[in-house]
């Protein structure tokens, strides 16, 4: 069934009343026709599912020849990673297998387009995740597999994480059609990740350019020395680093750039599938639902991306960018309900959205920005007095259980979101968008 299945038609009880009930007594009945049963089923092809198509095939195909360049170089034999990094590429780029084949399902008139989850996926997945961290910690510690082997490990791990999340979420919702739910994941997973990172690179750049202007003016001399001193990347020791690192106005412009600027641009594009789809006014649950997806691709290859090793402590990261999964999924869905109710013209409810999605994700960098501070400053200053190693140990363990407890509150958060949504008539409707391959999505 299609999203138009999900329509209330209205009937007509013939049989409760008199044959000539629209008429006045003694007057010809007028025929009454009812509503069809079943309405106009989804188009086989479209241009959006065409785009669809090519752009889900085009992800694995450039995650092969991107994997093939690497592999080429001639450095590539001596890089100890190279089968994880080649595994994130095959991982990212093979999520736009299962759109593709939606699509193709769909031309074919094939395609089975409800889509809803199922309370298996949340015992299998959970089973699967601790079996593949057990056995990826086993196997670093005692040297039992290969980093050919463990390479794969990760992006199942964080799949699966992925399919708790959204059977948690959305229980046995089915307001999306398979190829718009797939549409929503790779959104965010290629289009959301780019078009962040190069707006937080401009951002960064544009600051760091701003401080470096400032530093010539007020102290031109040590800017000058600096120069003269290190003349490339490699001239820097990691004890040099870490003191440039600990100033005072580095660890503030951390916290200004981790806490407001870097959420305030993900938080805007993360749902762009809603966004760019907001004409056709999505219902509440469709919005959240679709910005969570968005979320999850978003974190998905976000997390990927940042773990570049597999060694100790492997088991303590994967945990920590669970936690990072689960928020940002929670922060994309309230920001993607944010602007279904900005299509509803209800713009202060995206304000309210936006803002605590912004708030949610400020305070989790910035407690992750204090626990590397704090890490530094430790192994920078490894004698220090008992009560100052005290207190910043107390600090970090305090940082780390709030961590822990925001972590917990998003995935209460993303529960009782999607059980209030779908109570509250999360059912979709005609004007539902199609949510999302951003570019593509305008299927029927």
């Amino acid at each position: 069934m299609d999203d138009a299945d999900n329509q209330i038609v209205p009937t007509v009880d013939t049989d409760s009343r008199p044959a000539n009930w629209l008429q006045p007594s003694g007057e010809p009945a007028i025929p009454v026709t009812p509503p069809p049963n079943n309405p106009r089923p989804a188009p086989r092809y479209s241009p959006g599912v065409g785009i669809a198509l090519v752009v889900g095939l085009a992800g694995p195909v450039l995650a092969c020849a991107l994997s093939a360049l690497l592999i080429s170089l001639p450095r590539a034999a001596n890089q100890e990673e190279l089968p994880l990094i080649v595994s994130i590429f095959l991982a990212v780029g093979g999520l736009g297998l299962p759109l593709a084949w939606h699509a193709w399902q769909r031309m074919r008139g094939r395609a089975r387009a409800a889509w809803q989850t199922h309370g298996w996926w949340l015992a299998a997945s959970g089973a699967l995740i601790v079996l593949m961290m057990v056995c990826g910690q086993l196997s670093i510690s005692l040297d039992w597999l290969p980093t050919l082997v463990l390479a794969p490990l990760q992006p199942l791990i964080f799949i699966a994480a992925a399919a708790v999340v959204l059977t948690f979420t959305a229980g046995g919702w089915n307001g999306l059609s398979r190829l718009r739910a797939w549409g929503h994941l790779i959104s965010g997973a290629w289009l959301s990740i780019s078009l962040s990172f190069v707006a937080e690179v401009l951002a960064i750049g544009v600051v760091g350019l701003v401080i470096l202007i400032a530093l010539a003016v007020i102290v031109p001399d040590q800017v000058m020395e600096f120069a003269q001193t290190y003349h490339s990347v490699e001239d820097l020791d990691l004890n040099t680093v870490i003191g440039w690192a600990l100033q005072p106005w580095v660890i503030v412009l951390a916290f200004v750039l981790g806490s407001i600027v870097v959420p305030m641009i993900e938080e805007l594009i993360k749902p762009i599938g809603v966004v760019l789809l907001i004409g056709r006014r999505p219902a509440p649950m469709a919005a959240f639902v679709g910005g969570m997806m968005g979320g999850l691709g978003f974190a998905v290859t976000e997390t990927l991306g940042n773990l570049v090793t597999i060694a100790d402590p492997w088991l303590v990261l994967i945990m920590a960018r669970m936690g990072t999964l689960v928020m940002h999924s929670l922060t994309a869905g309230l920001v993607g309900w944010g602007w279904g109710q900005l299509a509803a013209r209800r713009p202060w409810r995206w304000v309210g959205a936006y803002a605590g999605a912004v708030a949610i994700h400020g305070l989790w960098n910035g407690l992750a920005v204090a626990t590397v501070f704090i890490g530094l400053y430790f192994q920078r200053t490894p004698q220090l007095n008992t009560a100052l190693a005290a207190i910043l140990g107390l600090v970090m363990m305090i940082c780390l259980f709030t961590l822990l407890l925001l972590a917990a509150a998003c995935v209460a958060g993303l529960g009782l979101m999607g059980y209030w949504l779908r109570r509250d008539g999360g059912r979709q409707t005609a004007d539902d968008p199609p949510s999302a391959l951003a570019t593509a999505s305008t299927l029927q």
